[in-house]
């Protein structure tokens, strides 16, 4: 909320506080002042435009239904005390808040095992709203209301809008509170598995809020919030390797001496490429599932344990690979719950024959 104020000195508004009917103060409001020389006045009362925007009204937004008289304090410590008929006036009505308490499944912060498929990792929770009114406040008169009820304008999430009915959904419903007041409410539905990968987030990891838009123009920045954790993240990333195609020994034969001291010969794998994922939690039950490189397999095999995955790469399938020239592919890196790894590791393969 702004207002104007006109005055025959240079100065700013330095504090307003607001009273109620009986004079008694009900709380600050914090603002912002600024000041110009009045170029279309010839008055020397209307000399100065002074600019006063209010930025929060926090210390008052407990008194509601209310007309508070403002009580303004000029920084040359003239007084400006509003009444009735004239001054600034302020009038709040209730927020709209994130009400769960009767529902122990919903949740206000909400963690995601990113792109997970598994059953056990859920992939949407739930909030309940409740409205500081029933309609669209009318701005032409205090307690005044369009037809208009009240509802989610918008929902977005780092940078991404989400899409109603797919990514989330509302039911609304209202409810008598203790004091025998109808309270109506948006029960809404985050689909997080439909949105978590958009482009638009880039938030992977660390908790983010929500931006909730409502027709009457509340946005709730700092009520909700989502966690997107990556399954696992690769070890030494970014990592560049190069090879001629069909080079890799596969194999190797070596002889060793069995207890009764007779010699034997064995053959091992050759394992030249090996890559390091760190689990995000330790008691987290994956699998790799598969290694491609151009979409082809080179996977050879896996161990994991203790929130670290060691992934051995096939010498025998990195050799089937070829290439006309010289051939850069990320290696992608699937796990069984469905994460995927999509780069940090590139391997190029050279034609043997150019």
């Amino acid at each position: 909320m702004s207002f104007i104020l006109y005055s025959p000195t240079k100065t700013t508004v330095s504090s307003i506080r607001f009273l109620d009917s009986y004079g008694n103060t009900k709380g600050n409001a914090t603002l912002k002042s600024t000041v110009e020389l009045n170029k279309n006045s010839s008055n020397i009362e209307n000399a100065y435009i002074i600019t006063t925007s209010i930025t929060s009204t926090s210390e008052l937004d407990k008194i509601t239904g209310e007309i508070l008289y403002a009580h303004i304090t000029l920084a040359n410590l003239d007084t400006i005390v509003s009444s009735k008929l004239t001054g600034v006036q302020l009038y709040l009505y209730p927020a709209t808040i994130i009400n769960n308490s009767n529902h122990t499944s919903y949740t206000t912060s909400f963690q995601r095992i990113l792109s997970s498929t598994e059953d056990k990792d859920v992939s949407s929770f739930k909030f309940q709203m409740d409205f500081g009114v029933d309609k669209v406040i009318d701005p032409s008169a205090i307690d005044r209301y369009t037809s208009q009820l009240m509802s989610i304008l918008s929902i977005t999430y780092g940078g991404y809008t989400l899409t109603a009915d797919t990514d989330y959904k509302v039911e609304y419903s209202s409810y008598l509170n203790t004091d025998g007041k109808q309270i109506k409410t948006a029960t809404v539905t985050v689909y997080a598995s439909t949105f978590e990968n958009s482009t638009s987030i880039n938030l992977v990891d660390n908790a983010a809020w929500f931006h909730i838009n409502l027709n009457n123009g509340e946005t709730l920045n700092s009520s909700i919030k989502m966690t997107l954790l990556r399954t696992a993240t690769l070890v030494g990333a970014p990592i560049s390797w190069s090879i001629t195609e069909g080079s890799l020994q596969e194999t190797k034969t070596t002889t060793i001496t069995n207890t009764n001291e007779s010699p034997k010969t064995v053959t091992e794998e050759v394992i030249t490429y090996m890559l390091t994922l760190t689990l995000f939690d330790k008691n987290y039950d994956v699998a790799i599932s598969d290694v491609t490189w151009g979409g082809s397999s080179v996977f050879g095999s896996a161990i994991v344990s203790n929130c670290k995955a060691t992934i051995y790469i096939s010498n025998k399938k990195i050799n089937q690979l070829t290439t006309t020239s010289t051939t850069t592919n990320n290696f992608i890196i699937t796990l069984s719950n469905g994460f995927v790894i999509k780069d940090g590791c590139k391997l190029t393969i050279v034609n043997a024959y150019n």
